[in-house]
């Protein structure tokens, strides 16, 4: 029997930092539930509806790709890439879109410049040789694919 190959701290990092971006979806749903009567009476830039449910489908997403970040499972290196690039893109869009003060229009090109370095970040990691064996041989062990 073959022992499982052994995760890249790379992976392990990303794999906790998507699992606390699952984290900070669910809770700002649950914030947002608990404290609805205080943000439906504020103007905000989003409806309170969009911003409760991005919230929790990101968090849904993010909670997979975590679990099959943290297993080394095949389809999750590629699952992390597409989803974080989906997600700032939909980050940088709704700050595009809805940026009411001089501050954050401001901001938008730092924020596009740490996005952009972010995922550079994200795909050069997932992309190392070492890396994608890892993924690879925990799918042969597994007998996936």
């Amino acid at each position: 029997m073959n022992a499982k190959p052994k995760r890249p701290l790379f992976v392990t990092l990303l794999a906790v930092a998507v699992f606390i971006l699952s984290v900070a979806g669910f809770t700002g749903l649950a914030v947002g539930l608990a404290r609805r009567h205080i943000f439906t009476e504020l103007n905000l830039a989003l409806p309170f509806w969009l911003l409760l449910t991005s919230g929790g489908i990101w968090g849904i997403i993010w909670l997979g790709v975590a679990w099959g970040l943290w297993r080394l499972l095949s389809w999750s290196r590629r699952a992390a890439i597409v989803c974080f690039i989906m997600y700032q893109i939909m980050f940088i869009g709704q700050q595009g879109l809805f940026a009411q003060g001089e501050y954050e229009r401001a901001r938008l090109p730092f924020v596009i410049g740490a996005a952009v370095l972010l995922s550079a970040l994200v795909i050069f990691g997932l992309t190392r040789p070492r890396v994608q064996q890892a993924f690879e041989a925990s799918s042969n062990v597994m007998g996936t694919e």
